[in-house]
């Protein structure tokens, strides 16, 4: 009929989101930020690769940190922050074919209707303990630093795959029946102590705009990360 082996989905999802991500600074080398990205329930169905996707997403994290040296010397900062990530993501599939088939010397007229569903569902939080030193130089701003990141919760992963035959027989009789199997699996994961290392670059572009790039490794998940952004300082 069909076999797990042969279910297939994408290895990377695009999806549109909007966040919002302010800091404030204040005396004595301290400051503050607040960051908050969603994905609204409005992205209930979309075409996607051939596929339909399904996904809500909520995450929201603070940060303190403080600023070390700096002028002359390189600066330094350590820092503490706090993030919350909710998450609930569905991939389907579905693909029709028919084909002829034979059983006790009776032939048949196959129609394979054939569903195949990915779900991945997150309540985490994670506490990160952060240092990073960088220094000015003209327009360019090259920082290299690393994060502990101490998380709590589980993701849970799910897939089902169905696959609903119906058979008419060829001939005058034309008897027609129908039948459904499916398998399923699922597993559920806690996230580990992660430690990453990271380097960054930031770009003048014009008084008050700067351009930033920031990329990390976790040595623990085996995962990398990168991110790019426009920042307004005033």
């Amino acid at each position: 009929v069909f076999a797990l082996k042969d279910v297939n989905f994408p290895s990377t999802l695009y999806m549109p989101s909007g966040g919002i991500h302010a800091k404030v600074g204040a005396a004595l080398g301290l400051d503050g930020g607040f960051h908050y990205l969603k994905i609204p329930k409005s992205l209930a169905s979309v075409d996607l690769g051939g596929g339909t996707l399904k996904a809500e997403l909520t995450q929201w994290g603070i940060s303190v940190r403080k600023t070390f040296f700096g002028g002359a010397l390189p600066f330094v900062t350590a820092g503490l922050a706090y993030d919350s990530l909710k998450a609930d993501v569905s991939y389907s599939l579905k693909n029709t074919f028919s084909n002829t088939e034979s059983y006790s010397s009776v032939s048949y007229s196959a129609t394979h209707v054939v569903t195949q569903t990915y779900a991945v569902s997150a309540d985490m939080s994670v506490v990160s303990l952060q240092a990073l030193a960088g220094k000015q130089l003209g327009p360019v701003l090259p920082t290299l630093g690393a994060s502990l990141n101490l998380p709590g919760g589980d993701s849970a992963v799910s897939l089902t795959a169905a696959d609903t035959v119906t058979l008419t027989q060829v001939g005058t009789l034309a008897n027609t029946a129908s039948q459904t199997v499916s398998v399923s699996g699922a597993s559920t994961a806690k996230a580990k102590t992660d430690f990453r290392p990271q380097l960054g670059l930031e770009l003048t572009l014009f008084p008050f705009l700067r351009f930033g790039f920031l990329g990390e490794y976790g040595l623990s998940s085996k995962i990398w990360g990168a991110s790019t952004g426009l920042r307004f300082q005033f």
